[in-house]
């Protein structure tokens, strides 16, 4: 009926607010206590200051031993995927970069403190990853590996194409000349074409023709040529004082973490170092396991085909901020390279806010042996960090997390859910109160509210005043 509605009796409206605002309240208890479980400590580190690792000792060889990294990743020429035509190609096929800025955070585990398993997060501050631009430059047919070599360009440019280098080593200016003619390329996409020569075993003379030609991106977009480059390792100091990592330990965090870290390019010493870190006390930490399942078997997949990963990428190009290309993330373990590699999966989930926390590593505690079987024992630990991803061009800050505790679905170190939860279950027992004081202090007046009206009684009375009605107007 159009003119009906329903009648709220203070009988079953005051249970149901009392009902609602315990059942908050029991939640936001549950929330409490397993946020009060979770053990966390954060770090940051954007104004970490970098430590030498030549091979010279305490000697700095590009004098920026003590600066801050934040300053030094600024510098033309850090990291840069474009050293210059003159070592283009040796930078390429040696991994001889500008510079590394490596810094060290340490802390002290009391016993017990961090249990199986733990955890290690990256987090940053003020970035608008949430920015209406920057969600909508990806291509997700793309991500599922169906269209790599094809770009939707109204998606992610400007960072749909980029110039790459194509290479071949010629024993003679003219062959190279030649080779560029042969292969069809269009003079006008050719960014530079030059040749370098340098003497092998002192005797021939190879040229290098190294001509740059317009690729796809793969993975294309804003989003993923922001993607968060830092390495981090963990080492258990022990109840010693702080040491600083030499290269064999740096070398076995390589061998069983597969950072990009690369001990040649950082020298094979350490400035200050009190005591050798021996390879078992590198915390084993695993790359995988730190993204969505459903993501990783069907949102991200790498293009078909039986070949190599490399040639199934073949034709295509990296991100301009990247220095690894996309076949190369991960190339100890086929299941996490490509586009199906859990750091780039993690970080292409959009999150809500612009300060936000990513989960990086997880501590392998069955590859740790007895030491680190069950928790993270007491003593001095050191996170060690290749500083790459700069932050203070807009603002942002970097920490660093390690948490433990909790459960799978409650394992966020988060008091606010659980403080929502608590003020509105009080506020719905509130609301329920002062229903019943006022339904007992007007229940006196007239008789209205002392006792409730019945529905079915109410609703015949106003149908019969209804039908006397009609029938007089009918008899007028």
């Amino acid at each position: 009926m159009a003119g009906w509605r329903p009648i709220y009796q203070k009988r079953w409206i005051q249970p149901l607010f009392l009902a609602v605002g315990l059942s908050y309240i029991c939640v936001a208890v549950v929330l409490l206590i397993f946020a009060g479980s979770v053990q966390e400590l954060s770090f940051d580190y954007t104004d970490c200051v970098k430590f030498d690792l030549s091979s010279n000792g305490n000697v700095d060889t590009n004098g920026t031993a003590g600066k801050m990294c934040k300053d030094i990743v600024l510098q033309p020429g850090f990291n840069s995927s474009d050293p210059g035509p003159d070592l283009i190609w040796i930078w390429r096929e040696h991994s001889i970069l500008a510079s590394r800025c490596m810094c060290m955070q340490t802390f002290t585990v009391r016993k017990k403190q961090f249990k199986k398993e733990v955890k290690i997060y990256y987090g940053l501050m003020d970035f608008l990853v949430d920015h209406r631009r920057m969600l909508m430059s990806r291509d997700d047919m793309q991500l599922r590996g169906t269209t790599v070599s094809v770009v939707n360009t109204d998606l992610c440019f400007p960072y749909d194409k980029a110039y790459d280098a194509i290479a071949s080593t010629f024993y003679s200016a003219h062959n190279c000349i030649h080779y560029m003619l042969i292969a069809s390329i269009n003079i006008s996409s050719i960014l530079s074409a030059y040749n370098i020569c340098d003497v092998m075993c002192g005797v021939v003379c190879v040229c290098v023709c190294v001509v740059e030609k317009e690729l796809p991106i793969v993975p294309c977009g804003a989003l993923a040529n922001s993607l968060f480059n830092d390495s981090i390792s963990l080492y258990y100091n022990g109840h010693s004082s702080i040491h600083t990592p030499s290269s064999s330990s740096l070398e076995h965090s390589e061998q069983s973490d597969g950072q990009s870290f690369n001990s040649t390019s950082a020298g094979r010493g350490a400035v200050g170092v009190r005591k050798k870190i021996r390879s078992e006390q590198v915390v084993p930490l695993k790359k995988t396991g730190i993204c969505d399942r459903v993501d990783k078997q069907f949102r991200f997949n790498n293009p078909p085909g039986r070949g190599s990963l490399k040639d199934r990428f073949k034709g295509t190009t990296k991100p301009p901020n990247w220095t690894k290309y996309i076949y190369e993330l991960d190339p100890n373990n086929t299941d996490n390279n490509g586009l199906k590699n859990e750091d780039l999966i993690a970080w292409m989930k959009i999150p809500t806010t612009k300060n936000f926390r990513k989960l990086y590593r997880i501590v392998d505690h069955e590859k740790g042996g007895r030491k680190f079987a069950d928790d993270l024992p007491q003593g001095s630990y050191s996170f060690l960090i290749e500083y790459n991803y700069p932050v203070t061009m807009f603002g942002g800050r970097k920490l660093l997390l390690i948490k433990s505790g909790g459960t799978a679905m409650l394992a966020e170190y988060n008091f606010i859910v659980g403080f929502m939860f608590l003020s509105t279950g009080v506020l719905v027992l509130f609301g329920s109160l002062v229903m019943f004081l006022v339904g007992k202090k007007y229940s006196k007046m007239r008789g209205i509210l002392k006792k409730d009206p019945n529905p079915a009684e109410l609703q015949a009375k106003n149908f019969n005043t209804i039908k006397n009605l009609l029938t007089n107007v009918n008899k007028n």
